[in-house]
């Protein structure tokens, strides 16, 4: 791997386990909503959409990962094409000769 696809992989990495713990810190939070309120009684939805919510800010982080995870995957990809392009354009010739006796 080059140096170039590398630093796109290492990238990709990195929003990957960003997005993970951002979807992960949402779940708990969900999970920690219904043990709060079991399904019957749940709040307005209103409530939870508020600005001020904590699942809000906790939904726009997952949305947020998941777009820098998106752009990143894209990079990668990016990256990768233009090396392939780059290694089918090199190409060895070797010359056999042959010798008559």
């Amino acid at each position: 791997m080059n140096d170039e696809i590398l630093a796109y992989y290492r990238l990709l990495a990195l929003t990957y386990r960003r997005f993970l713990q951002a979807d992960a810190a949402l779940q708990s939070a969900r999970e920690n909503m219904r043990t709060i309120f079991p399904a019957n009684r749940m709040p307005y939805g209103g409530a939870i959409g508020s600005e001020r919510s904590r699942i809000r800010r906790l939904i726009d982080e997952r949305t947020d990962a998941l777009i820098r995870l998106e752009t990143s995957y894209a990079k990668f990809s990016a990256a990768k094409q233009r090396a392939s392009r780059r290694r089918v354009g090199s190409v060895e010739v070797f010359q056999l000769t042959m010798m008559s006796e």
